[in-house]
């Protein structure tokens, strides 16, 4: 059994039109087009769609509560769809293969065969249930999540709090066609005891790092799998010793939430903060580190972090528990090393606008992006991971991050 159901979403009313148009998104959604671009990853349009709707009505806390919506809500979640529909990739509707249950492992990183996983998984779902379908699938491929990021695990939470098996299945597939083997770095045992801050710390001054990537998160990943997978190894084992029980587990994850926040507002590529007493920074300051690590490298560690916390009360099994805990410190070792290995800075902008001005600036933008990261941080906030004054300060970083006018350096080179 599940160690913990989570809360699903509570809809006011009889029915809630916003949330109805999400769930026809998924359904329109699951089979014509990939989770993610092979070109670049592109985030999942279902919780675009759910954030976009969350926005407009002025709801963030989780389980959210909707209003019935305006037509000018509906109208914003219509236009939303068709845009991100449009720039979707669709999927090979012939020459797909017979995925089944004992040769599925062969189509591994084949990434012309998500519509073939899409629907093998949908059978399983269907045959198996939900419950047995994550036990027997999903610790396999835990190993190979940093190939897609934050995008799959995050399809793969929010279809578990939200009893959408399309979701499910389709975050298994982005796994299986996105796959990067890290089995034998998450199988490294954690003996030093060092959180994950100073581990950090640590590669800051580590010049076996040094080289500038370019500008795809899971390309500059494989570079480091490829070149530099000893030193990660070494640095996981640096960590603290994995938790025993639930309780010591989600403590973890919320720390790495909160490192998570931290290194968003860390300025990426730039020694602007390496005097000492570093300065308050500005959130002009902080744009670029906004832009890069969101917008640019299109990966969140934020939202991987959130969907880790989130999947923690539906695995049965401690082991489980601790490798998603290595995976979520790989990750955040990887992006900080990907961000240029600025020191990290723990100090918050003063905020200049309020949370309303924030919410509203992001959906004047349309950065659907800013308003994923922003439902994040409403959701760690909720749980007392951070404050209310990060929460103001980094809702203002994150509404301002589409106008950063610096551009992030464009010049990348290869390890040798």
């Amino acid at each position: 059994m599940l160690l913990k159901q989570q809360q699903s979403f509570h809809i006011v009313g009889k029915q809630n039109d916003a949330w109805s148009l999400v769930l026809q998104a998924v359904t329109d959604h699951h089979k014509v087009h990939r989770i993610g671009r092979q070109d670049r990853q592109l985030d999942h349009i279902d919780k675009d769609l759910y954030t976009t709707s969350s926005a407009n009505t002025s709801i963030f806390r989780y389980p959210p509560t909707f209003p019935f919506p305006s037509p000018a809500d509906i109208g914003k979640i219509n236009s939303t769809y068709h845009v991100m529909a449009a720039d979707l990739e669709p999927t090979a509707s012939i020459g797909q293969g017979s995925i089944n249950a004992e040769n599925w492992r062969a189509y591994i990183g084949k990434t012309d065969m998500y519509r073939g996983f899409v629907e093998f998984f949908d059978r399983e779902l269907a045959s198996r249930g939900v419950e047995s379908v994550f036990e027997v699938y999903f610790p396999s491929l835990l190993d190979g999540c940093l190939g897609s990021h934050s995008v799959s695990l995050a399809h793969i939470a929010f279809g578990l709090e939200n009893s959408l098996p399309n979701m499910i299945s389709e975050g298994m597939a982005h796994i299986c066609t996105t796959y990067l083997d890290t089995s034998d770095i998450l199988s490294v045992p954690s003996t030093t005891g060092m959180k994950c801050d100073e581990v950090l710390d640590m590669i800051h001054y580590d010049q076996r790092f040094d080289g500038r990537l370019s500008l795809h998160f899971v390309n500059n990943v494989k570079l480091l799998l490829n070149s530099r997978r000893d030193l990660l190894r070494t640095y996981m084992n640096y960590m603290q010793t994995t938790p025993k029980n639930i309780t010591e587990a989600q403590s973890e994850i919320q720390e790495l939430v909160q490192l998570a926040i931290v290194l968003m507002q860390t300025p990426a590529n730039t020694t602007i903060f390496s005097q000492s007493p570093p300065r308050s920074p500005t959130n002009s300051d902080m744009n670029t580190s906004f832009q890069s690590s969101h917008s640019v490298m299109s990966g969140s560690l934020l939202s991987s972090a959130i969907a880790v916390n989130r999947i923690i009360p539906y695995v049965n099994s401690i082991e489980l528990v601790q490798r998603l805990l290595s995976f979520q410190r790989l990750s955040t070792i990887c992006t900080y090393i990907i961000q240029g290995r600025t020191p990290i800075q723990y100090s918050y902008a003063e905020p200049t606008k309020t949370l309303e001005e924030c919410k509203y600036a992001i959906l004047r933008s349309g950065n659907i992006q800013a308003g994923i990261t922003l439902c994040d941080l409403d959701y760690a906030h909720s749980l007392d991971i951070i404050d209310s004054d990060c929460f103001l300060s980094m809702a203002n970083l994150v509404s301002d991050g589409e106008h950063a006018q610096r551009p992030f350096p464009k010049k990348s080179y290869s390890w040798s």
